[in-house]
């Protein structure tokens, strides 16, 4: 309790003083803050590399902060964008939001981290950070709040920017992200549409595992409306792509093994046998 009322008290009185200061001063400050903060995750990183060599063999946590390295880790993205240190503050925000809704699920925290790096991106004229944080604040914190009109928004911005500098491998992916959404909402055909448009641009530029993915999703969504027989095909499509490419096909068998169980496996070999992977 005493450790709680500390903080607000500190948090309090800098809030109050930072609110005193002129945008120069504010500046300064930022900046000092952002030195001081760069100079402890430094030294904290130094501290875990020889943390990890010294516990080479029990490396289960090696790959999450601990909370000291956070707390420094939101500091220094926090003081280099105030401070308009953009190109260093686009860096650890990046970093850092990815880290907070992949790792931990601080989907909070990873929407203002993601939100700063997009600012960053807009001074910097980084058109291409910027669709890519857009699209990752889309997916990682939108997407799985359930905020799907904003998901849904963001998508359709990026989509544009593809669209008008003719990039169709990232159009397909931000494709399959819209088509993702309408599932969610159960809009079926919509996201149908949106998949089937996808696989088209990827057979139209040879992405043989994007083609592999897109009949895989499309099979997955046709299973969830019943359609096992419809399915069936892109499924099988999908795993014949990926063992020419010499690509794990696990993912694939619980759809296989979905459209056995509800046909049956008379009907699921005969169809099998009979089906057309070209």
């Amino acid at each position: 309790m005493y450790n709680n009322y500390k903080w607000l008290r500190h948090e309090l009185i800098k809030k109050c003083v930072e609110d005193e200061l002129e945008e120069e001063q504010k500046k300064r400050y930022h900046n000092r803050a952002a030195d001081f903060y760069l100079k402890l995750f430094k030294e904290q990183r130094r501290l875990r590399e020889k943390e990890k060599e010294d516990n080479y063999n029990n490396s289960s946590s090696a790959n999450k902060l601990d909370q000291r390295s956070y707390e420094i880790a939101i500091g220094c993205a926090n003081h280099l964008h105030n401070a308009g240190r953009h190109e260093e503050s686009y860096t650890h925000n990046q970093r850092l939001a990815d880290y907070a809704s992949t790792t931990i699920g601080d989907l909070d925290f990873a929407e203002r981290c993601y939100k700063m790096a997009i600012e960053d991106t807009e001074k910097l004229g980084n058109l291409e950070g910027k669709m890519l944080n857009t699209y990752k604040l889309s997916w990682g914190v939108y997407f799985i709040w359930g905020r799907y009109d904003e998901a849904l928004d963001n998508y359709q911005y990026v989509l544009k920017y593809y669209e008008d500098i003719k990039d169709r491998s990232n159009k397909s992916s931000v494709l399959v992200g819209i088509a993702n959404i309408y599932s969610r909402r159960g809009e079926y055909d919509a996201a149908l549409a949106k998949h089937n448009e996808s696989l088209e641009i990827r057979r139209q530029i040879g992405d043989q595992n994007g083609i592999a993915t897109s009949l895989n999703n499309i099979g997955s969504l046709l299973i969830r409306r019943g359609k096992y027989e419809e399915a069936l095909p892109h499924i099988l499509q999908a795993h014949d792509i990926l063992q020419r490419l010499h690509i794990p096909v696990g993912f694939l068998l619980n759809n296989l093994t979905s459209i056995k169980n509800a046909l049956g496996e008379e009907k699921y070999e005969k169809l099998v046998s009979n089906a057309d992977l070209q």
